[in-house]
């Protein structure tokens, strides 16, 4: 195992893997990939094994472990899979519990002041491993791509 790939192995032991590949600046393609295709990327391109991490971090992720291990240090889980789906939920709840009419609508997003501040320090500690010609996308930016089609979908 080369220096890079125990670094990425090392990196899910405190990052989702979402934000492993967002601060590793990879395309945008992947990001809004599940976790599960996300993990199978990170074991093709950097030739580590993970089942240990899925076995672990996934079921906390869906809240079958006692700890909170699996969270992550630069998105605090919202980017996971099951926090975007339990957010499309909600709103879909609350619109049809008030029955509100509307042709078009756009969803406002006000995520924690502190993720500014995990996000520079996981960006600092990616900066050695990330693609130089890349930027690195923003948590705000996508949580609004995640889940604004599960949103509309579900307001069928």
């Amino acid at each position: 195992m080369t220096t890079e790939n125990a670094n990425i192995s090392l990196f899910l032991e405190k990052y989702c893997p979402r934000c492993v590949v967002r601060l590793l600046r990879c395309d945008w393609k992947i990001l809004v990939k599940n976790e599960q295709e996300i993990v199978s990327y990170l074991e093709e391109n950097f030739k580590i094994n993970l089942q240990i991490y899925l076995s672990t971090h996934v079921e906390a992720a869906n809240g079958n472990s006692k700890t909170n291990s699996s969270c992550c240090q630069a998105c605090v889980g919202i980017l996971r899979s099951s926090f975007i789906q339990n957010s499309a939920n909600v709103v879909s709840n609350k619109v049809d519990n008030n029955s509100y009419k509307f042709d078009s609508y756009q969803l406002l997003y006000f995520l924690p002041v502190q993720l500014i501040a995990f996000d520079k320090n996981s960006k600092k500690e990616f900066e050695n491993f990330a693609a130089k010609d890349k930027d690195t996308h923003d948590v705000k930016e996508l949580f609004k791509v995640l889940l604004e089609p599960l949103v509309t979908e579900q307001l069928k």
